[in-house]
């Protein structure tokens, strides 16, 4: 399909300058075919009363302590496990922060659960599986969270992040290019692969 579109097609939308670049360098489409048109955030995404919404959380999830939050597919291209790793060794357990995952087990859900049961973490780390995006769960989780934590590898736009602040909610996010491309100023920025940055980020 994409080989037809590439042939045919009279302009191509980027939904980010990071993948118009990725365009660029890894295909033959000329400049003036690509044009950027992000993402916006849909306007449900809003601060609210997070006493209230760490109530309801509370009642549906059981999670009782101020969480961190990460929100997104278990999977490794998230960076799944390097939040956990920062986690574990931040020492934000041991002073009554948890941890929520939030999204659709894929394919590091395994290891994540072994992991958090091996570093003593099952009763912090709560794995809660997809969010109905119906009601309003996934705002009430933004608004209930200390902080949203995305971690990703590669992406080539991150609404959560996006969400998150516009919740209100504080960000820590890769410093990655697309991120970077939609948090500009307004997050706590850590390379993936830095340990220590995340832990430091984390714990700030």
């Amino acid at each position: 399909a994409f080989e037809y579109a590439r042939r045919r097609a009279h302009h191509f939308l980027a939904v980010s300058e990071s993948t118009r670049r990725d365009l660029l360098r890894m295909t033959d489409i000329s400049a003036d075919r690509i044009h950027v048109v992000t993402h916006g955030v849909d306007p449900i995404f809003r601060p609210l009363d997070r006493g209230e919404c760490r109530s309801s959380i509370a009642r549906k999830f059981g999670v009782e302590r101020p969480f961190l939050l990460y929100g997104g597919v278990i999977g490794r291209h998230k960076n799944v496990m390097g939040i956990l790793t920062a986690y574990s060794t931040s020492g934000l357990c041991r002073e009554g922060m948890d941890l929520v995952l939030a999204g659709p087990f894929e394919s590091e859900i395994k290891n994540a659960r072994s992991f958090a049961v091996q570093k003593g973490l099952d009763k912090s780390v709560h794995f809660i599986g997809d969010v109905n995006q119906e009601d309003a769960t996934l705002v009430e989780l933004y608004n209930s969270a200390v902080a949203l934590v995305h971690a990703s590898f590669y992406e080539g736009w991150c609404a959560t992040p996006l969400e998150a602040m516009a919740c209100g909610t504080a960000v820590v996010a890769s410093d990655i290019p697309a991120v970077r491309e939609v948090v500009q100023d307004a997050a706590t920025l850590a390379p993936p692969d830095d340990l220590d940055a995340w832990k430091t980020a984390m714990v700030r």
